[in-house]
């Protein structure tokens, strides 16, 4: 992992546990998806912390998908991020989509570019990590094993939990 990799893995852990996780419990009940305010969400943390960031960066390979979410560029090298989001409402609508992007991602990284698929998942009632309903999700998703450990995990009190994991790409 390089060392940008490293950083921007910092930064978008730090600002999810300081600040989208306190807003996405309000967002759950809604039902609705709220990925593009986490990317800027994410952007503005980024650029605070003095990176260059591009907002909807072309893929090179574009037989999957044309755009990316973000890229952070600095000198020389550069990461492509996606995000995604599911929650108590949307499990199962956007496991194609995690899918697609990391088959994306994995393209990206023949080419010699770096990469990161930021995961959020958020539940009202179920601690994640613990909770087969959720594990079998994960595992049907295709890029997380039932094993892996989430990069942030907050328990809620009264229940429920909000997790990110970075998923591990591989070509």
């Amino acid at each position: 992992m390089t060392k940008l990799k490293r950083d921007v893995e910092a930064v978008i852990s730090e600002v999810s546990t300081k600040q989208l996780f306190g807003k996405i419990r309000q967002f759950n009940h809604t039902g609705a998806s709220y990925e593009e305010w986490i990317n800027w969400e994410l952007y503005l943390a980024l650029v605070a912390e003095k990176f260059e960031v591009e907002v909807r960066p072309r893929y090179n390979n574009q037989e999957l998908k044309t755009f990316a979410d973000l890229r952070v560029n600095q000198g020389k090298d550069s990461v492509l991020i996606e995000t995604k989001v599911a929650h108590s409402h949307t499990q199962d609508k956007y496991i194609w989509e995690v899918r697609k992007d990391s088959e994306a991602l994995a393209r990206e990284m023949q080419s010699g570019n770096d990469v990161i698929l930021a995961l959020f998942l958020s539940s009202n009632f179920a601690d994640i990590p613990c909770d087969e309903c959720w594990r079998e999700w994960l595992a049907k998703s295709g890029v997380i094993s039932k094993e892996i450990k989430p990069s942030v995990h907050l328990k809620r009190q009264g229940g429920g939990s909000d997790v990110l994991f970075f998923v591990r790409i591989s070509l």
